[in-house]
């Protein structure tokens, strides 16, 4: 992209106040499934808000870099810090009326095989009218060929793409790959290929 088109998108995104939210079940799942989307809306000047909405003892060190996260690239973090698996639908539903405006895109986790995903991802589909992406955390496909090509991918290349439990995706966002993979190796997961989003209707 050139210098003057990424400048046109900047001043675009900064005039219409455009705003991209994550929303993260964990610390963490918002650099596993979306830093490649982070760091390309940042870059394109639209500003980045990630909602995290489980906190517990055991992961405090994932939210100490979340936040050290969200200080480099200089976005904002929100923290409800609901006890996992036992996610409080009226205070849930209060964190996003309270954070996030009706023209905001919101960044929603697949509704997969963790508890805290399905619940938070439905609860956001249920009563959030705003435009919408899911995004992948693990590589759940039902579809056993996908999870093979997957497996052997990361055998080959230290790199595994996640992919949705049902259905297909729509983009990837394969975005300052290197920056991403460092900040996944800070969380202790695993390096891999661009986030992979679909557009939810």
């Amino acid at each position: 992209m050139s210098n003057p088109t990424k400048m046109f998108i900047k001043l675009l995104a900064r005039r219409n106040n455009m705003t991209s939210v994550i929303v993260s079940p964990h610390p963490d799942d918002e650099w596993i499934g979306c830093g490649c989307t982070i760091l390309k809306k940042l870059d394109e000047g639209e500003k980045v808000r990630v909602l995290i909405i489980t906190r517990e003892p055991r992961t405090e060190r994932r939210i100490k870099i979340s936040q050290q996260l969200a200080k480099k690239y200089k976005y904002d973090l929100k923290i409800l810090g609901n006890p996992e698996k036992s996610i409080d639908d009226e205070k849930l539903i209060a964190f996003f009326k309270k954070n996030i405006a009706s023209n905001d895109t919101v960044y929603l986790p697949d509704i997969d095989l963790h508890a805290d995903h399905r619940k938070i991802s439905s609860v956001a589909q249920e009563v959030l009218r705003n435009k919408k992406f899911q995004y992948c955390v693990y590589n759940n496909s039902l579809n056993i060929i996908r999870r093979v090509n997957n497996a052997l991918l990361f055998y080959i290349t230290k790199k595994a793409l996640p992919s949705f439990r049902r259905g297909e995706y729509d983009i990837i966002v394969d975005y300052n790959l290197e920056t991403k993979n460092n900040n996944i190796v800070k969380f202790g997961e695993v390096p891999r290929g661009g986030d992979v989003l679909r557009r939810i209707l």
